[in-house]
């Protein structure tokens, strides 16, 4: 009878014991490992791939701090022409008209924090970035000046200050009010996801924060 109770008890004992070992492997430890191979799939992958590697954390601790291979991550470039009339008459008399034609730059700079947290599991993780940003607005040569006999260097001094500066905003609204910033923040979404996707990890984004 002793004998019974005792191999019962051992019994009970042991499942427990097995029960316990299984639950932990199943909801604590196996989660956790998960989340960790995750996080070095996407660090090798964005490291091989992307110039920048972000900050990547998994189960509440940084595993790997940013680290970026380029000044400025662009994902998204456009040109633009930029026509605006002198805003006040040369000694002739004439107002004429002076074009420029720029290139913008438009994404995330460098050293702008990119955060990936993998989730329990490793299968999602939570993406944090700045907001898009003009990378770059660059005039490609010296404007044009519409008029016979008319070039740039031929203009005084304090008009070619006046209308760079006037055309460079000029150039930064259109960039603006046509929604190049919008188009870098989409394609920017879809490069990381499709590079954490080749982790077998989706990306679940945040709202974009101020740099």
């Amino acid at each position: 009878m002793k004998r019974g109770l005792f191999w019962l008890a051992f019994g009970s004992a042991a499942a427990v014991t097995t029960l316990f070992c299984w639950a932990a492997w199943t909801f604590m430890i196996q989660p956790m490992d998960n989340a960790v191979k995750a996080a070095n799939k996407i660090e090798r992958i964005f490291s091989e791939k992307f110039p920048i590697t972000p900050r990547i954390s998994a189960n509440a601790g940084v595993l790997f701090s940013q680290t970026a291979r380029a000044e400025n991550l662009v994902t998204a470039t456009r040109k633009f022409v930029v026509e605006l009339p002198i805003d006040m008459p040369l000694e002739d008399g004439s107002q004429p008209r002076v074009k420029g034609d720029f290139r913008v730059e438009a994404g995330i700079a460098g050293r702008d924090p990119i955060d990936i947290n993998i989730r329990r599991g490793g299968r999602e993780a939570d993406a944090v970035f700045p907001k898009m940003k003009i990378l770059t607005l660059e005039l490609k040569q010296p404007p044009a000046v519409q008029g016979e006999g008319r070039n740039w260097d031929s203009l005084p001094e304090n008009i070619q200050v006046r209308m760079l500066r006037q055309l460079r905003l000029a150039a930064r609204k259109q960039v603006l009010d046509d929604g190049l910033l919008p188009e870098a923040d989409r394609e920017f979404r879809t490069r990381l996801q499709n590079l954490a996707t080749e982790a077998g990890c989706a990306l679940v984004f945040e709202n974009p924060k101020a740099p």
